[in-house]
């Protein structure tokens, strides 16, 4: 937002420019007429420009956002690292003041009573 605040007052200050003639006040050169399509050219031109600034200014910073939101998780152990710790998944979620909950999915369900069966037979189903 403050970069477009910053462009708009240099474009004012393009048209400020054409209309009072600053150098003329300021150092004393020699007038000069006013010519109002230079000043919309210029002035168009900052705008450009700053519109393309803030657009790469904003992808920037989103991209930079969404990298920093990025979790970076041990492929062997499942620790997560905090700072300059490895954690584990519950500490890291506490420190982030999220609440934890366990369960077990269908695929380790069948697996852990796969594994408790000393025949190796699929369970019975419940019911």
């Amino acid at each position: 937002m403050l970069e477009a605040v910053g462009f708009f007052v240099i474009a004012g200050a393009v048209w400020l420019d054409e209309l009072l003639d600053l150098p003329h006040i300021a150092f004393g050169s020699p007038a000069s007429p006013f010519r109002p399509e230079e000043a919309a050219a210029e002035s168009g031109l900052v705008v450009v420009l700053g519109a393309a600034i803030i657009y790469w200014s904003y992808r920037t910073l989103s991209r930079m956002a969404y990298l920093e939101s990025l979790i970076v998780v041990c492929g062997w152990c499942h620790r997560v690292k905090l700072d300059a710790q490895w954690v584990s998944l519950e500490l890291f979620l506490r420190e982030h003041r999220a609440e934890t909950s366990h369960g077990i999915c269908p695929a380790c369900t069948t697996e852990m009573l796969a594994a408790e069966d000393p025949r190796g037979h699929e369970p019975a189903a419940p019911g």
